[in-house]
């Protein structure tokens, strides 16, 4: 996962979740159910600011401040479609 995607298609939560295994180094996957990202991935500040970085190089969007508050990034399913609304993608 190089670059931009330049697709317009909707981001998914699937996709969410590989940019993070990735920004990790871990094997693509998210956490399980009710597993929050801390418990799952060991995830502290750095890592999540290198989450961010990694989700605004490979979708090619700005994340807007508000969006960087711990609780929102947590909700793949809200920042997928955050994601896609920020690249014109549909709701």
């Amino acid at each position: 996962m190089g670059g931009v995607d330049s697709t317009m298609k909707d981001v998914t939560v699937e996709d969410v979740t590989a940019v993070l295994a990735q920004s990790l180094g871990l094997p693509p996957g998210g956490p399980a159910h009710g597993e929050s990202l801390h418990d799952a991935f060991a995830m502290d500040s750095v890592a999540l600011l290198e989450f961010i970085v990694a989700l605004e190089k490979r979708f090619g969007i700005s994340i807007e401040e508000e969006w960087l508050d711990i609780g929102r990034l947590l909700d793949f399913p809200a920042l997928a479609k955050y994601i896609s609304q920020r690249r014109g993608g549909t709701d």
